[in-house]
């Protein structure tokens, strides 16, 4: 114990020497289900496809980030050259304007 709390009285009585946290005296036993181990091989993972996006209404050469799909058809996608919406049932691809900055009281950016 440090110094400094040796004079403050303790809330419970001090554990006994005679009485041990570990029951064979040494070390923590082991418990094989607390113990962890890494897999021996891991696959690589595969990139997703991203069947849904019509690439060839993208920019040329653009690389698809990550693209989603509406239940209503309409498919949003995010390349290294922006981000693009497409109209009802996947038709066109229009590019998604953001706000350079945001207005009080202005509404959500569709």
């Amino acid at each position: 114990m440090h110094p400094y709390f040796q004079h403050l009285p303790l809330p419970f009585p001090p554990v006994p020497s005679s009485l041990s946290l570990f029951p064979h005296g040494g070390a923590a036993a082991h418990v094989p289900q607390l113990t962890a181990s890494a897999p021996t091989a891991l696959k690589p993972l595969t990139p997703p496809t991203y069947d849904f996006v019509d690439k060839a209404a993208l920019p040329q050469g653009a690389k698809i980030l990550s693209a989603a799909k509406a239940r209503n058809g309409v498919v949003w996608v995010v390349t290294d050259r922006g981000a693009f919406r497409s109209g009802p049932n996947g038709m066109g691809m229009h590019k998604l304007l953001l706000p350079l900055s945001l207005k009080t009281l202005q509404p959500p950016v569709p």
